[in-house]
């Protein structure tokens, strides 16, 4: 059915598109020697983890939370907080 179909095929077509995912990793986990960024792979599987459970936690925030806001103001006040934590290394 297309309910069904239109998803799966975005889902695959926006999984199967070339991705940087590879080329970034090495480029972290490389010695700075080497020009790269000298992580630990374990390092940035923690990290990829910890992102996880922010999303998971994000997730339960937005229903506990914002569930009954309308969507425009929640959009809205998250771009704007967004847009002053991005301003933040400025400040450094």
């Amino acid at each position: 059915s297309p309910e069904i179909l239109r998803p799966a095929a975005f889902l695959f077509l926006w999984q199967a598109t070339p991705n940087c995912g590879s080329a970034f990793f090495y480029f972290s986990t490389a010695s700075v020697d080497a020009g790269g960024l000298g992580f630990d792979p374990d390092f940035l599987g923690r990290a990829s983890a910890a992102g996880s459970v922010a999303g998971l936690v994000g997730v339960a925030a937005y229903n506990g939370l914002f569930k009954e806001a309308r969507l425009s103001s929640v959009i809205l006040w998250s771009s704007v907080a967004s847009a002053i934590i991005g301003l933040a290394p400025l400040a450094l």
